[in-house]
């Protein structure tokens, strides 16, 4: 029995062209369609594409700044507004306390505290001061006096969160955590939306 041959294929030699070609696209105007420019670009051509290049990504960057300091705004209207909501108990919620022992113990809100967030603590727990450090901090003080051992717990951790967010709320935090030293050194930061 003879081995096994496949039928032999007929070849048929001829050129096929796909494509149609300019052999001299200057005299017949015809550009460059993928973008690469024929000749290399004079020094003033680099400059004015360098200069729209860099005006294109300064457009870009200010629209980006724009949307995430909408984005922040919206963000701390939301986070006052649900902070206000949960200092408005007169109890506690479940594990306050140790939220506040903890803050305290990592020195987390001494600075804050004593500057701007008991004026921020007063904003939480609706008490209306005068503008001064020391008039939010008597504010404060005559509250936990009338308050009963338990919204004396509250008014602590609105001076906690008080200091915690007043130190998130002007629109650039989210510009200096970007550039801050672990932003440059490859740690992924959250994607924008």
């Amino acid at each position: 029995m003879a081995p096994f041959a496949p039928p032999r294929a007929r070849f048929v030699a001829g050129w096929r062209v796909g494509r149609h070609l300019c052999t001299d696209p200057q005299a017949h105007g015809h550009t460059n369609v993928h973008g690469t420019p024929s000749e290399t670009p004079t020094q003033e051509q680099q400059t004015a594409e360098d200069q729209a290049a860099e005006a294109a990504r300064k457009t870009e960057e200010r629209r980006r700044v724009r949307q995430r300091n909408t984005a922040w705004r919206a963000a701390t209207k939301t986070r006052t507004s649900h902070l206000k909501t949960l200092l408005a108990r007169k109890a506690p919620p479940a594990g306050a306390l140790e939220l506040i022992v903890e803050a305290i113990a990592r020195g987390e809100t001494h600075p804050q505290m004593s500057s701007f967030g008991h004026q921020t603590a007063c904003e939480l727990i609706g008490l209306i001061g005068n503008g001064a450090g020391a008039g939010y901090r008597d504010l404060l003080l005559a509250e936990v006096a009338r308050a009963s051992e338990k919204r004396a717990q509250v008014i602590a951790l609105a001076m906690v969160l008080g200091a915690a967010e007043h130190g998130v709320r002007d629109v650039h935090t989210w510009q200096s955590a970007e550039n801050r030293y672990w932003a440059s050194y490859g740690i992924p930061l959250a994607p924008a939306t």
